[in-house]
């Protein structure tokens, strides 16, 4: 039996774009084996700086009761890690309940 990714899914009437919900199903499938960033560029058009940009702010917005909360954890660490050398240490960091400055 193949296991199967996490996903996310518009289940109710606060749809957010296609678009996004493909960003989040992207990372979900990839970030276990890095993030997959050889493909973001032909995916999605955009080079993995901005996608995990993208990715991080879109995980501030989004409805959180639509992804676990390990899931959530994990795109977080995946975008600190991946654009942490943009960020500055010093300010407030991504945590699951805790909002960005």
């Amino acid at each position: 039996m193949k296991a199967t990714s996490p996903s996310f899914t518009n289940h109710d009437e606060e749809q957010i774009p296609r678009e996004d919900e493909r960003l989040i199903n992207y990372a979900l499938r990839w970030a276990p084996y890095g993030g997959g960033d050889e493909d973001i560029l032909p995916e999605f058009g955009l080079s993995p700086a901005i996608y995990y940009r993208r990715l991080r702010s879109l995980l501030q917005v989004v409805d959180h009761s639509r992804l676990n909360v390990d899931n959530l954890q994990l795109l977080i660490d995946l975008c600190e890690s991946k654009i942490g050398n943009a960020v500055d240490r010093n300010t407030h960091h991504l945590r699951v309940g805790q909002p960005v400055l």
